[in-house]
């Protein structure tokens, strides 16, 4: 839940770090925890364009999909496994996996259906198939218009040389975007829209726009990268000052323990001595054998502290 939360408010990698430590946690949980965990990871990566991550877990939540015998978890885990393979530029196996979510689109909600059609017509794009790919792109719009959609039904016309729809969707695209990367998506589509009509200039316009959004988010990983070594060394300098102490406490009281426990064997030797000579010592052998109960409880003591210095240090 708090991955989610800070996910929610837009600390996608701070998000990750908490479902990370859920997804450890839930190692002997049920596959509904997992689950959630797996396909969160899958999502939020894939946002953070850690897209070789992202693959993993949508496998991941794809194999719990099939065991919970769920098609809507699995129209989700697929999904994310094919626009992942996609974006790695393993385009076989993301038509795939397209292929093996399509009869599964009927059972997403109105909003992941329209986003779930335009994929499909992309990939009909690729396979040439301009039939369904106007089925499918005609459905998404059907069901309402937000960047993904109007991306895919910009390089639709484009493809199709409808110029004047292929602008105006990507222009709807860039006006709706909530994120750099569908922005220079959508520059991009307007550049290549103008490059057809051979209108240059505006090409150019629209080309460099681009290429700043690209400079701004390489300057963003960037920031984020310096931010992350910066958080590893802090936390690798505690661990080993944390590391240190424990150690140094452990051996000091390493030292304690071995030198209670020659005054313990020290005590027993003078008793055994006191029983040999068989004089009247009672009094002082009671003497002794209280000194040596209060070193036992003493020596227990410390053994017992050193059994938890130990499990610190481990």
């Amino acid at each position: 839940y708090k991955g989610g939360e800070l996910y929610d408010r837009g600390n996608v990698s701070e998000g990750i770090v908490y479902f990370k430590k859920a997804e450890k946690l839930a190692e002997g949980g049920s596959l509904q925890v997992k689950y959630k965990i797996y396909s969160s990871l899958a999502f939020c990566n894939f946002v953070s364009e850690n897209y070789h991550i992202s693959l993993e877990y949508a496998k991941k939540s794809s194999k719990i999909a099939i065991d919970l015998r769920s098609p809507d978890r699995f129209l989700f885990s697929k999904y994310y496994e094919s626009i992942s393979f996609d974006m790695i530029g393993n385009h076989d196996s993301a038509n795939i996996c397209t292929k093996q979510y399509i009869p599964y689109i009927k059972y997403g909600t109105k909003e992941e259906q329209r986003v779930y059609f335009a994929e499909v017509c992309a990939y009909y794009i690729t396979q040439n198939d301009t039939v369904k790919a106007q089925l499918y792109i005609n459905k998404a719009l059907e069901l309402g218009e937000d960047p993904v959609v109007c991306g895919i039904a910009g390089a639709y016309y484009l493809w199709m040389k409808d110029y004047e729809k292929a602008e105006k969707m990507y222009q709807k695209k860039l006006k709706e975007s909530v994120s750099l990367r569908h922005e220079a998506e959508a520059l991009n589509g307007l550049g290549n829209v103008m490059k057809c009509q051979n209108n240059y200039d505006k090409a150019s316009f629209f080309f460099n726009k681009e290429i700043d959004i690209m400079d701004s988010l390489a300057q963003q990983h960037q920031k984020e990268n310096v931010k992350m070594v910066y958080i590893f060394c802090i936390l690798v300098g505690v661990l080993i000052l944390i590391a240190v102490t424990f150690i140094v406490v452990y051996r000091k009281n390493n030292r304690e323990i071995r030198s209670k426990k020659k005054e313990l064997e020290n005590y027993a030797n003078e008793i055994a001595y006191l029983n040999k000579i068989k004089n009247d010592s009672n009094k002082e052998k009671k003497i002794l054998i209280r000194e040596m109960e209060r070193k036992m409880d003493s020596y227990i003591k410390s053994v017992s502290h050193g059994h938890k210095l130990y499990e610190g240090v481990c």
